[in-house]
């Protein structure tokens, strides 16, 4: 089922961070400063989105958003233990894809990863592998733990088995883009204030995910 994204508007953002609706058409703005380029603000939608959407479902503790290295990063911690039940991993999952469909939703398309060594789609291919392997969760033969080597041989030898991890990916993107469409202003503001900052740690950080958070729907 495909998520409806509506039109949101760009929010104002607070003196001196970048308005993520400006994507760069020149180098210079108009005050002097370098505007970032279309790669940078993918990256900033991206990893905006990340750490937005682990806000709203309380997944772990933020403690830095970079736009390095190429693609950006988020550090975080888990703040408390936590059972991994199906609907924790697939919860994860969908933080995973989250960046992917915000990069949709608010650019309109989405570009390759290319040159990112752990890329999302990498990342959350092998969390559908392990939950179709050894997690006990397995949609085709659940009890059954079996440790996968070489995931692409058996893709290969097993196209069923591919079907079973993509319909897994299919879910949690679906998901993803809808906590995307709901959480689009907040997701904007949070990326407005990475490109400006490039990095946000420390009383930064946590100044800026206090303003966001107000911004986040329930």
């Amino acid at each position: 089922m495909t998520a409806f994204i509506p039109e949101v508007p760009v929010p104002t953002s607070p003196a001196g961070e970048q308005p993520i609706g400006r994507l760069a058409r020149d180098d210079i703005d108009s005050k002097g400063a370098r505007a970032p380029t279309i790669s940078e603000t993918r990256s900033a939608i991206r990893q905006a989105a990340h750490a937005v959407i682990r806000l709203y479902l309380e997944i772990g503790k933020i403690r830095q958003i970079s736009m390095a290295p190429p693609g950006g990063s988020i550090v975080w911690e888990h703040d408390e233990p936590r059972d991994h039940t199906e609907e924790y991993l697939l919860a994860m999952l969908s933080v995973t894809l989250s960046g992917r469909a915000a990069e949709e939703a608010i650019i309109g398309n989405v570009a390759a990863e290319i040159g990112v060594p752990a890329s999302d789609l990498r990342i959350a291919t092998e969390m559908a592998i392990r939950l179709e392997t050894t997690s006990g969760f397995a949609q085709k033969w659940r009890l059954l733990h079996r440790p996968i080597k070489d995931p692409a041989l058996i893709f290969a030898v097993d196209p069923s088995f591919a079907g079973l991890v993509h319909n897994r990916l299919e879910a949690a993107y679906g998901a993803a883009k809808t906590l995307v469409a709901r959480q689009r202003g907040a997701i904007e503001a949070l990326a407005g204030a990475l490109l400006t900052h490039r990095t946000l740690e420390g009383k930064l950080l946590e100044q800026t995910l206090d303003r966001v958070r107000e911004r986040i729907q329930e």
